[in-house]
């Protein structure tokens, strides 16, 4: 399956990581972009190389010339745009997190499923090798019973961020819907059990109207494992790795992003195995996943039931923040 491709958002992430992508991409093209603005559609389509412009998304997801439609918009604008392609009867590719609440994100997966179009979430740390070695270990029970995960997550400090991220009513959240739900989402694929409790912590809190730059996050699972999240954006130097510890034993990744390659080392009684992996081009891969997912092939993208859980998820984490009290899950 080839999909002709349609972007909505032409920000920062349109212009360091999609254009690329898609120019690499083995089935997939892109041939219509739609920003803020006329004006801004125009400038990105010259600068590369797109072949349509269209002056809003309503518009794009209107053009027979395009099958499918990444979402790249903040994220007060996933729900609109997601709601408007599925009527146009276009296959949805959405960055995280889906929706804002989790009535939104029902929305939207009832939407496509009524639509008959494939609604997939940007949770591309799936596509990492590295964390798909480490939930293959869990899964064969080298570590017996994962009953501790411990995760760092730091994005770079920038100089400034759009207005939209400093806003909770354009964001929703701070690092937990940046870097946090990327962590809740593997951590769950890895531990493999369902979440049945959270806490969180947040600075700066949230009764100051504003995004938190770091959080701590506990998950409990059904089968008794902690997992630990740390994540944040306001540090020079951080690092970015996952801990695993069992009945039998314990895995660790080495940094997950940043580096040119992954490590994963595992420690049981048989002894110590240490594997490297080289970096894949995860938004490249998440962009082919959905071509393959239409015309038939399951891949380790994150469908739209997966981000409606994780809006349950961190609507909870919030909802913590707020209470400064553990948070059961709704089963």
């Amino acid at each position: 399956m080839h999909l002709r491709w349609g972007l909505v958002g032409l920000g920062r992430l349109a212009e360091e990581y999609l254009v690329g992508a898609f120019a690499a991409a083995r089935n997939g093209r892109l041939v219509a972009c739609a920003g803020r603005t006329a004006e801004r559609s125009r400038e990105f389509a010259a600068a590369h190389d797109v072949p349509l412009a269209h002056g809003s998304f309503e518009e794009l997801v209107r053009d027979p010339q395009v099958d499918a439609v990444y979402v790249a918009t903040p994220n007060h604008l996933h729900h609109p745009v997601v709601l408007a392609a599925a009527a146009a009867g276009k296959h949805v590719l959405c960055e995280k997190p889906m929706g804002l609440t989790v009535a939104e994100s029902l929305q939207m997966v009832e939407a496509c499923r009524r639509a008959g179009v494939a609604l997939r979430v940007g949770l591309q740390s799936r596509f990492q090798p590295v964390l798909q070695a480490a939930a293959t270990v869990v899964r064969e029970g080298r570590l017996g019973t994962v009953r501790e995960v411990s995760v760092q997550r730091y994005g770079p400090m920038r100089p400034s961020r759009s207005p939209w991220q400093m806003d909770l009513a354009t964001a929703g959240s701070g690092v937990l819907g940046g870097l946090g739900v990327h962590v809740i989402d593997f951590v769950h694929w890895v531990v493999g059990d369902r979440v049945v409790r959270v806490f969180g912590l947040a600075h700066p809190p949230r009764a100051t109207g504003q995004p938190e730059d770091s959080a701590t996050i506990v998950l409990e699972f059904a089968g008794g494992c902690q997992a630990a999240i740390r994540c944040g954006r306001g540090l020079p130097i951080g690092t970015n790795d996952l801990q695993a510890f069992g009945t039998q034993g314990m895995l660790a990744t080495g940094p997950l992003r940043w580096e040119p390659t992954d490590r994963l080392t595992v420690k049981t009684a048989a002894g110590t195995e240490e594997r490297e992996f080289a970096r894949e081009p995860l938004y490249q891969r998440e962009i082919e996943a959905l071509a393959d997912e239409v015309g038939g092939t399951r891949t380790a993208a994150a469908t739209g039931e997966d981000g409606l859980w994780l809006a349950r998820v961190t609507e909870a984490v919030i909802r913590s923040f707020e209470t400064g009290r553990l948070e059961a899950l709704e089963r």
